[in-house]
């Protein structure tokens, strides 16, 4: 416990030093209206996360035993749940973008939605690292995308993409996230 809580410990210091200083650099590069729009488009993608993962995860993480079929019936249901939310945001990222009267909102909210299209193809991955009570990898690995979301999202602001550089820092943090826990 001391050795897991050591590596938790420490990933998770480190990388919020490291997120906090990036994002305060980051914070005098945008516009208070690149924070506002993403956090128009946060209602909608805070709500829809709620939901997609319906307590699957850690219930397969508490459970005795996990076969391979219950893994794949997880995965399954997983998917179909995720690409449903997808379909659901794509299509009313539209009555979203009418109602608060933003006209970049529907395509922000297109775009952030890509990360619950990712999130199925790690499910089983985490699971299984999460059973293996593996901190130092899931700490790891942890850092690493904390990290790297930081600098992505620093470099885009520096080109000077307001507000999709926060949009597109998320994305390449789930698109790293799904292919490092296959990876680990």
């Amino acid at each position: 416990v001391l050795h897991g809580l050591k590596w938790v410990a420490g990933a998770k210091i480190a990388s919020q030093i490291i997120s906090w200083v990036i994002t305060i650099i980051v914070m005098r590069m945008l516009v208070p209206a690149d924070y506002g729009l993403m956090a128009m488009a946060s209602v909608f993608l805070a709500w829809c996360a709620m939901f997609v993962e319906m307590g699957l995860a850690p219930a397969l993480v508490q459970a005795r035993e996990v076969s391979t079929q219950k893994l794949r019936q997880a995965y399954g249901l997983f998917m179909l749940v995720n690409f449903t939310v997808v379909l659901l945001l794509v299509a009313c990222a539209p009555l979203a973008e009418h109602f608060f009267d933003e006209p970049h909102l529907a395509n922000l909210i297109r775009l952030m939605a890509l990360q619950f299209v990712l999130a199925p193809f790690g499910l089983v991955s985490e699971v299984l690292l999460q059973r293996g009570l593996n901190f130092r990898a899931r700490s790891l690995l942890d850092l690493s995308q904390s990290v790297l979301t930081a600098f992505v999202t620093l470099a885009l602001a520096w080109w000077g993409m307001g507000v999709w550089s926060l949009a597109l820092g998320i994305l390449v943090a789930a698109l790293y996230r799904t292919v490092a826990v296959n990876v680990v």
